[in-house]
C-alpha cells in the first residue's frame, strides 16, 4: 500500500497542476482585464468634467499645490500637482 501511495504521489508530482499555456493565458487576461478598467475610468472622468463645462457652471479654485520648477525655460509656467475645484452653480 505504501508503495503505491509513493508512486502516485511520484507521478502526480511530475505532472503540472495547472500548464505553462494556461498561466500565460490567465495573466494576458488578467493584464487586459486591468487596462480595459483603467480605460474606462479615464473615459469616464472625462465624461463628468466634460459635462461640467457644458452645463456651464462656474469654477473656483479652492486649493492648489505647486510643484517645483527647476528649469529656467520653464519659469512662465505655474505647473499644478492638485487642484481642488468648488462648483458654483
Amino acid at each position: 500500500m505504501n508503495t503505491l501511495l509513493t508512486a502516485f504521489t511520484e507521478r502526480f508530482l511530475q505532472r503540472p497542476l495547472i500548464s505553462e499555456a494556461i498561466l500565460d493565458f490567465l495573466l494576458f487576461f488578467s493584464v487586459l482585464t486591468a487596462l480595459y478598467f483603467s480605460c474606462r475610468l479615464i473615459i469616464a472622468r472625462q465624461h463628468i468634467l466634460q459635462r461640467i463645462v457644458h452645463r456651464n457652471h462656474r469654477m473656483h479654485v479652492v486649493s492648489y499645490e505647486k510643484t517645483p520648477v527647476k528649469a529656467a525655460t520653464e519659469k512662465h509656467f505655474l505647473i499644478l500637482r492638485s487642484v481642488t475645484l468648488k462648483i458654483v452653480k
